[in-house]
């Protein structure tokens, strides 16, 4: 890295940022490997019961993404 990229503002968050998505992406990829079917909807039922509105949001997404994509 140069010395003009080391002071670059924003670096660090940028470079957290990143760290964090990997970090993310690596225990929901342990997740899925290590849990069966009966625990992910056990948790997936938590997690609906825990925020009903954002869950309905994103149902609400879904079917309509579907249905456009089923439509064609």
């Amino acid at each position: 890295m140069n010395n003009r990229e080391q002071h670059m503002p924003g670096r660090h968050a940028a470079e957290d940022a990143a760290s964090a998505a990997a970090d993310a992406f690596t225990e929901t990829t342990n997740y899925i490997r290590e849990a069966d079917w009966e625990t992910m909807a056990a948790d997936f039922e938590q997690v609906v019961r825990r925020n009903p509105a954002p869950s309905l949001l994103v149902a609400a997404a879904v079917g309509f993404l579907l249905g456009r994509a089923l439509s064609r």
